[in-house]
This record gives C-alpha cells, sequence and structure tokens, in this order.
C-alpha cells in the first residue's frame, strides 16, 4: 500500500485512544443562495472525502472500521473545521 501524498490537507487525530491522521482528500463548499431552487444550493451546503490514515501517513482501513456512524460524523466534522480554518489563516478562498 503506497503512502498517500495526495491530501489537501493533513490532520492529527485519534479513534479509540488510537493515534492516527485524517486527510481531506477532496473539498467542495457552496455559500447559500436565495435565489436556488432546491433546499441544498438554498441553504449551502459543505461535502468533503476523508480518510484515516496511520500516523506514517498509510490509508489505515482497519482503524476506519472501529468508527460508528455518529463517530465519523464527528471526525468528518472535525477535519472540515479544522481544513477551513487552516484555509482562513492562509487567507485561501475555496
Amino acid at each position: 500500500m503506497a503512502k498517500i501524498t495526495d491530501a489537501l490537507y493533513t490532520m492529527d487525530y485519534s479513534i479509540a485512544g488510537i493515534p492516527c491522521q485524517l486527510a481531506v482528500m477532496t473539498f467542495y463548499s457552496a455559500k447559500a443562495d436565495s435565489r436556488a431552487d432546491n433546499p441544498w444550493d438554498y441553504h449551502g451546503y459543505t461535502e468533503a472525502e476523508v480518510m484515516v490514515l496511520d500516523r506514517k501517513g498509510y490509508q489505515a482501513n482497519w482503524l476506519d472500521k472501529k468508527l460508528s456512524k455518529s463517530d465519523r460524523d464527528q471526525m468528518e466534522n472535525d477535519a472540515i473545521e479544522s481544513y477551513v480554518s487552516a484555509m482562513e489563516e492562509d487567507r485561501y478562498e475555496f
């Protein structure tokens, strides 16, 4: 298995007390648009693909399997929040 090097952003994290990394692989954010004809565009939304990596940067499917649905939602929210914060610090527009 190859080391993941094409992530947009990585951050340190832990799952079930096991240190790991989260990698944001894709990210898209749509701002709210009051002229939109569907609820997603009207309210705005954010999509991101987040991958669980071991501490060396390799995909950790075995660790990913330990996540419940609520844990996965929290993990994705944490990764998105950290990514957006990092981009705002760099004054990067996405």
